[in-house]
């Protein structure tokens, strides 16, 4: 059995509180605050690493025939089944109807609507945006994504999630995390998420 790893910038919780601290970002946390991700983005639980290494290293990814896909996991000799489902009931979010693939031109029209220079690449990088949505985009990498490294750029699907925040809509982010468990399952160079 391979041994696995944390990824040291991964499994973040989003601190979301008001500080003298902290100048120029009172806008953003309010509408985190408000926002729908909240829970998903501050809960702290207490997660037991023995817990995470029998979930990732009995993980089997599985498309049921109604379509519907699952992680099937073992832990301490009990089954567990994960769908999309799961993840939107436990971080109590509310986005089964919302929108995951944007078409290329809104994604392209959204990003020019935040301030973002598009060129002709959709691969994003943070370092282009203005800080409050460089610390949005921040958040959604490290606390929601599956994201194990090179922190700067952005994929459409965190860019699909950042236009939806940006205009009131919104977005899987069930989906978004279960695709990214999913993914985690049947890479070869798997890391442990929770």
């Amino acid at each position: 059995m391979a041994v696995l790893t944390y990824s040291t910038r991964h499994n973040q919780v989003g601190y979301l509180q008001k500080s003298s601290k902290i100048h120029g970002f009172d806008q953003i946390l309010t509408f985190l605050n408000h926002s729908y991700i909240r829970y998903a983005l501050s809960c702290n639980t207490t997660v037991y690493d023995s817990l995470v290494k029998q979930f990732w290293h009995t993980a089997i990814a599985e498309t049921l025939p109604n379509g519907i896909k699952q992680i099937r996991v073992t832990i301490d000799n009990v089954a567990y089944i994960v769908t999309e489902a799961t993840i939107r009931e436990c971080l109590h979010l509310n986005d089964a109807s919302g929108d995951f693939n944007l078409s290329h031109s809104f994604l392209v029209e959204g990003m020019k609507y935040i301030g973002y220079p598009i060129g002709t690449s959709l691969k994003f990088l943070q370092r282009n945006l203005s800080p409050h949505w460089r610390f949005l985009v921040h958040h959604l990498l490290q606390c929601l994504s599956s994201k194990s490294g090179g922190w700067d750029q952005f994929d459409t699907k965190i860019a699909s999630a950042l236009i939806c925040l940006a205009l009131g809509r919104t977005f899987n982010f069930s989906k978004l995390i279960f695709t990214g468990m999913v993914a985690n399952v049947k890479d070869s160079h798997k890391f442990l998420i929770f």
